[in-house]
Order: structure tokens, then sequence, then C-alpha cells
């Protein structure tokens, strides 16, 4: 896919997610002139398709877990838990990502709940304040847009997160598979990081 504009000299052009906004990774509007590319031809190839983000590849995100595993063998010796050093390795983003899913959670109960609520209660006055009808209705606006953004956000982090861990676990395991002489005689546990 062209660079368009690019402003440093690079020959390669850099992952679009990894210059995206918060509202453009949230909405994946980062995706959109692949799908207009994809329109406009009919079909994409291999060559249309951007190339792996940097921060998704799976030499840096094994060397990051296998540096933690290390470590973790260190500290704990026979004890150390692959589980703990999973966590330590999506810690931050699954936690933002748990933070979202409860803004999610959130607004999909307060908008049938409180909002619809008093929409419907509204409804059915014989005075009606107009002011007051699309101040509700805005608030129904505001909670559904919050609940769809906050879901996609969720969505977004989990993939990326779970792209990051599944190349370093994939990547590790063979490693260790190439390092092994025989594997036949090894169980699935002793073939493990």
């Amino acid at each position: 896919m062209p660079c368009r504009g690019q402003r440093s000299a690079r020959t390669r052009c850099a992952h679009p997610i990894d210059n995206a906004g918060f509202f453009s990774f949230m909405t994946f509007h980062w995706l959109t002139p692949l799908a207009l590319q994809a329109r406009r031809k009919g079909q994409l190839l291999l060559e249309d398709i951007w190339s792996v983000a940097p921060r998704e590849q799976c030499r840096d995100n094994s060397m990051r877990l296998r540096t933690m595993w290390e470590e973790e063998q260190r500290s704990k010796g026979t004890e150390a838990s692959l589980c703990s050093v999973i966590w330590t390795f999506c810690r931050a983003r699954l936690l933002l990502s748990i933070l979202c899913l409860t803004v999610t959670q959130l607004a999909g109960f307060s908008g049938p709940a409180f909002v619809v609520k008093r929409l419907l209660d509204y409804t059915e006055q014989d005075a009606l304040d107009l002011s007051y009808g699309l101040l509700l209705v805005f608030g129904l606006l505001t909670t559904e847009l919050m609940r769809s953004w906050s879901l996609a956000l969720t969505w977004a982090l989990n993939y990326r997160t779970g792209c990051r861990l599944r190349g370093a676990i994939l990547s590790l395991a063979f490693e260790k598979i190439l390092r092994l002489r025989s594997v036949r005689d090894k169980s699935v546990g002793q073939v493990g990081p």
C-alpha cells in the first residue's frame, strides 16, 4: 500500500494503527483506507495489506516474555508460574480492558433503566417541556454511544493483546521444540517453555 502523507524518509510505511488517534483506534477508522481500496479494486491482494505493526511482531514480544519468564525462574525457582508471567505480560492492557467493559455495562444498564423510563414518563405527560424531552433523547444517545464505543475499545484492546500474547507464546514454544534433540519421549508438559 502506498505511503500517503508519510513525513519521514523511511522506505516502509508504518502500520496505521500505530499512528491512529484514540477515536480512530476505538472506531477502527484506521482501516478505512484499506476498505476503500478493497471496494475500489473489488479484491485485496497480499501486497495491498500492511506489514505487521512493530509492536505486534513475534520477535519483540517473545523476547519480552522470555525475559519475564527467566526472571520468574530466577526469583521463584521451581515454583515459577507461567500464568503469573502471562498476567504480568498482559496486566496493564487487561486492566484497561476491564475498565472499558465496566463502562460498557454501566452505560448499557443506565440507558434503559433511567433514561428510557423517564422518556416513557415524559410521553405520558399532558404538558410537554421540549427542552426536557430533547435532554432525555440526548442522554439516551450519549449512553448508547458510550456503550458501543467502550465495547469497541474493549474489543480492540483485547484483540491486540491476544495477538501479542499468542505470538510470544508460540514463538517461545517453537524455539523450545527446536532446541530439543528428540521430542519422541517427551510429554506435552516437558516441551513447555
